[in-house]
């Protein structure tokens, strides 16, 4: 287990500039490039997981350019869901939703999917204000979604 963690450490100090440049070409915003970048490693964590040392750039790379494009794919959805005639937060799966979070999620993931998804925070300003790293955000995140889907999925 530390043997990955040390040879995540390793990828991330050599990859991390190269990641973070071509994330902000896509996304053309340094802190979502940043969270970008800290996705993939932060994915790469919670999986215990690295690709292997001859493919690592490429994979990396191609990781956070599938990420940027996930992230403006969401930036398109979110803007034409924003035009439509329902709000939101009239919306009775959103308010269903809303109510799964306060009510039913375990925490700390209601907290950290109520601060994301519904006061729209970004997690570094999520981690600074639970005094938590940014990582621990994405895997709450993750987890959050997971619990989400699994619920309405079995309804």
């Amino acid at each position: 287990m530390n043997d990955v963690k040390s040879n995540i450490e390793q990828l991330f100090r050599q990859h991390y500039r190269r990641m973070f440049l071509t994330a902000c070409a896509l996304l053309g915003d340094d802190e979502e490039a940043r969270d970008a970048v800290s996705e993939v490693f932060a994915y790469l964590l919670s999986a215990q997981w690295s690709p292997e040392e001859q493919r690592a750039e490429a994979w990396l790379l191609v990781a956070v350019r599938n990420h940027c494009l996930n992230v403006l794919k969401h930036r398109k959805v979110a803007a034409e869901y924003s035009r439509s005639s329902l709000p939101a937060s009239r919306s009775p799966l959103y308010a269903e939703i809303e109510r799964y979070i306060a009510e039913e999620m375990t925490e700390p993931l209601a907290t950290v999917v109520s601060m994301r998804y519904l006061e729209d925070r970004r997690a570094e300003d999520i981690a600074k204000q639970l005094g938590i790293k940014r990582a621990t955000v994405y895997q709450r995140l993750q987890r959050g979604v997971e619990q989400i889907r699994n619920h309405f999925k079995t309804r």
